[in-house]
Protein backbone atom coordinates (compact mmCIF):
# COMPACT_ATOMS: atom_id res chain seq x y z
CA UNK A 1 0.00 0.00 0.00
CA UNK A 2 1.19 3.32 -1.11
CA UNK A 3 0.28 6.87 -0.73
CA UNK A 4 -0.74 9.12 -2.74
CA UNK A 5 1.31 12.03 -2.58
CA UNK A 6 -0.62 13.93 -5.10
CA UNK A 7 -4.14 13.42 -3.70
CA UNK A 8 -2.76 14.66 -0.08
CA UNK A 9 -1.12 17.67 -1.78
CA UNK A 10 -5.26 18.23 -3.01
CA UNK A 11 -6.95 17.26 -0.06
CA UNK A 12 -5.24 18.65 2.55
CA UNK A 13 -5.82 22.26 1.80
CA UNK A 14 -9.13 21.54 0.87
CA UNK A 15 -9.52 19.69 4.55
CA UNK A 16 -8.00 22.76 6.08
CA UNK A 17 -10.97 25.14 4.60
CA UNK A 18 -13.23 23.14 5.57
CA UNK A 19 -12.34 22.37 8.58
CA UNK A 20 -11.78 26.16 9.42
CA UNK A 21 -15.07 27.32 8.16
CA UNK A 22 -16.32 24.48 11.10
CA UNK A 23 -14.27 26.13 13.46
CA UNK A 24 -15.98 29.38 12.51
CA UNK A 25 -19.11 27.78 12.63
CA UNK A 26 -18.38 27.47 16.81
CA UNK A 27 -17.14 23.40 16.16
CA UNK A 28 -15.07 23.39 19.43
CA UNK A 29 -11.20 23.66 18.62
CA UNK A 30 -10.49 20.36 20.94
CA UNK A 31 -12.44 18.42 18.16
CA UNK A 32 -10.71 20.11 14.83
CA UNK A 33 -7.96 17.01 14.74
CA UNK A 34 -10.75 14.35 14.29
CA UNK A 35 -12.46 16.71 12.64
CA UNK A 36 -9.75 17.03 10.26
CA UNK A 37 -8.98 13.44 9.57
CA UNK A 38 -12.84 12.71 9.20
CA UNK A 39 -13.20 15.67 6.50
CA UNK A 40 -9.74 14.41 4.76
CA UNK A 41 -11.32 10.77 4.58
CA UNK A 42 -14.52 12.24 3.15
CA UNK A 43 -12.71 14.26 0.56
CA UNK A 44 -10.10 11.49 -0.39
CA UNK A 45 -13.39 9.06 -0.99
CA UNK A 46 -15.38 11.97 -2.99
CA UNK A 47 -12.06 12.66 -5.08
CA UNK A 48 -11.43 9.24 -6.03
CA UNK A 49 -15.09 8.87 -7.77
CA UNK A 50 -16.13 6.90 -4.53
CA UNK A 51 -13.85 4.59 -4.47
CA UNK A 52 -13.23 3.38 -0.48
CA UNK A 53 -10.21 1.37 -0.29
CA UNK A 54 -7.58 1.30 2.71
CA UNK A 55 -5.32 3.18 0.77
CA UNK A 56 -8.04 6.04 0.61
CA UNK A 57 -8.72 5.52 4.71
CA UNK A 58 -4.63 6.35 4.78
CA UNK A 59 -4.70 9.49 2.16
CA UNK A 60 -7.47 10.86 3.68
CA UNK A 61 -5.56 9.87 7.70
CA UNK A 62 -2.51 11.81 6.11
CA UNK A 63 -4.34 14.67 4.77
CA UNK A 64 -6.11 15.49 7.67
CA UNK A 65 -3.55 15.14 10.06
CA UNK A 66 -1.47 17.33 7.09
CA UNK A 67 -4.36 19.63 6.85
CA UNK A 68 -3.48 20.72 10.92
CA UNK A 69 -0.09 20.96 10.35
CA UNK A 70 -0.52 23.19 7.60
CA UNK A 71 -3.08 25.69 9.23
CA UNK A 72 -1.17 26.26 12.14
CA UNK A 73 2.16 26.67 10.35
CA UNK A 74 0.34 29.54 8.03
CA UNK A 75 -1.16 31.20 11.50
CA UNK A 76 2.46 31.20 12.94
CA UNK A 77 3.87 32.54 9.70
CA UNK A 78 1.33 35.22 9.83
CA UNK A 79 2.06 35.84 13.53
CA UNK A 80 5.63 36.61 12.25
CA UNK A 81 4.98 38.36 9.52
CA UNK A 82 2.35 40.47 11.14
CA UNK A 83 4.50 41.64 14.29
Amino acid sequence: MELQLAAISIVAPITAGIVQALKMAKLPSQFAPLTAIVVGMLVAFIGTGFTFTPQIWLTGIVAGLVSQGLYSQVKEAKKIITG
